[in-house]
């Protein structure tokens, strides 16, 4: 499993074979409904909705056909259709601290309160199903709906200096100022100071998460040999994470004044036409739209933090004080991925005598649109740690990190900082394979896919203005990541067998 984050999803990523989390492809009616990353859906809840609207599943690892793509494991299923009957479902999941037990970490104490207690958390998740005839034997709908509303409260202990070194020691008073209001924002510690002034305080913060996925699809039986289906489902997401921000590790400790939203829409739509051309040629052709759309945003922009050297510039900033828990917004926020994905394929199933015969490809257009500014203000690290601080000292010896505004980010790069970077790539995957019984004992399967992708375009020529953005300026002989295209030559191979050794079905090869 993989770390989880926001944007990449924050439930934990599987690995089959030895593959990464990004190899595997996660399939629903023919169509991949994986994120940005490539990480499954990806939601940014950790959740997985949507199990009442699944009619079928499997999961297919190492041995599947050239019809499928991915490196390790295939993920695939079909959504539930109506039928001449009504059916439907109907359920509410609803959890509590109630019964919770105190964790050995949990105590913090709220303000009024006496004694430790359990964090607060509530959950609930409502959802149903319905499906049923719009024509007898003709049309059908089936719709689906699944939510979470949660609240988590999280206790955390942040590093943090006490009320006897908080004193300047700065000589200019605009310095001085800006120190103390700095400090300020740090609570007093409450256990554990030691020598230098500093210690820990408990500190809490509510996790805030809610997600809804509907899910609807029609059926349409036009006649004995052609039908279709249109399928679509949305899921959003919305997260306030309370502990994102500072640029911190936990074992730095956190602090709740940057708080971070987190929100995810995706959509995924597909139209399915499949038609039984004769008893042993069926041909599906289909046409899909995806747009997974994850992005972290702050909530929080304290001034005192912008003051710290007064002059600089600086939109906002990022205060690191070696053997502090950190001062400010994370790295990456904000950060927007939207992609756009619009497939057309065609799948043909042959049965001629002992081979059946998976033929197909499909052409997908890409648009990828990140949003990525990257800390339009850097860091100042204190590495000397609170004494350094207290004096104000910027010197090269102890802080390290250049003030970057925004205006000197457009004169040297461009209008837009290249903060959206948007890049576009056209893919085209064809495949065969040929599942041969050769006779009773044996069964070859043998196939071959190819995979090819356009060089990836950025629409703003930002692959031509490679900036070194830690100095604002130019780099010379950087190479083109996308000069060349690999892509011509990737080619996926298949080959299988089964062997029934004895023939008596017991024993297989």
């Amino acid at each position: 499993t993989m770390a989880p984050n926001a944007r990449q999803g924050r439930a934990n990523t599987f690995s089959a074979a030895g593959a990464r989390p990004e190899g595997f492809v996660l399939l629903m009616d023919d169509e991949a409904i994986d994120n940005f990353f490539r990480r499954g859906m990806g939601t940014i809840t950790g959740s997985s909705l949507g199990m009442e609207a699944m009619a079928e599943f499997q999961t297919l690892t190492n041995t599947y056909g050239a019809q499928f793509g991915g490196n390790g494991a295939v993920m695939n299923a079909v959504s539930k259709s109506g039928t001449n009957d009504i059916h439907g479902s109907g359920y509410y999941f609803f959890r509590n601290s109630a019964l919770d037990a105190r964790g050995f970490f949990d105590n913090y104490v709220a303000p009024g309160e006496t004694t430790a207690r359990t964090p607060a958390f509530r959950r609930s998740q409502p959802g149903g199903s319905i499906g049923g005839p719009l024509k007898k034997d003709k049309a059908f709908f089936f719709f689906n709906y699944e939510g979470i509303a949660q609240l988590q409260e999280q206790i955390r202990q942040a590093v943090v200096p006490d009320a006897a070194h908080r004193t300047p020691t700065a000589t200019d008073p605009a310095t001085a100022t800006a120190v103390a209001n700095t400090l300020a924002l740090f609570p007093l510690p409450t256990f554990a100071i030691n020598a230098a002034g500093i210690g820990r305080a408990n500190v809490t913060g509510n996790n805030i998460a809610h997600e809804n996925y509907i899910l609807g699809r029609f059926d349409y039986t036009l006649n004995s040999k052609d039908s279709f289906f249109l399928r679509y489902f949305y899921d959003k997401q919305h997260v306030i994470d309370p502990y994102n921000g500072g640029n911190g590790s936990p074992a730095a400790g956190f602090l709740p004044l940057w708080p971070e939203r987190d929100e995810g829409m995706n959509h995924f739509a597909t139209v399915e036409w499949r038609r039984i051309i004769s008893p042993a040629l069926l041909n599906t052709v289909r046409v899909s739209f995806s747009r997974p759309n994850t992005g972290d945003y702050a909530v929080n922009s304290f001034p005192a933090l912008q003051q710290v050297f007064p002059g600089a510039g600086r939109p906002d900033a990022d205060v690191n004080i070696t053997g502090l828990t950190p001062l400010g917004q994370s790295f990456f926020v904000p950060a927007v991925d939207i992609q756009n994905r619009f497939t057309e394929a065609d799948d043909l199933v042959w049965t001629k005598g002992s081979h059946t015969f998976h033929i197909g490809a499909y052409v997908q257009r890409v648009a990828s649109n990140v949003f990525y500014p990257f800390r339009s203000g850097s860091v100042w690290s204190f590495t000397n740690g609170l004494t350094q601080f207290l004096s104000g000292v910027a010197g090269a010896n102890g802080v390290t990190g250049v003030p970057v505004s925004q205006t000197t980010c457009r004169t040297l790069i461009g209008t837009d900082c290249y903060n959206n970077r948007d890049y576009r790539e056209t893919d085209f995957v064809p495949y065969i394979q040929d599942d041969w019984k050769v006779n009773a004992k044996l069964t070859l399967n043998m196939g071959i896919r190819y995979e090819f992708a356009t060089n990836p375009v950025e629409i703003h020529n930002g692959f031509y203005a490679v900036t070194d953005y830690a100095n604002n300026t130019a780099l010379v002989n950087v190479p083109n990541a996308n000069f060349k295209n690999p892509n011509k030559n990737n080619w996926d191979p298949r080959f299988g067998f089964a062997y029934d050794m004895f023939s008596d079905h017991k024993t297989a090869l």
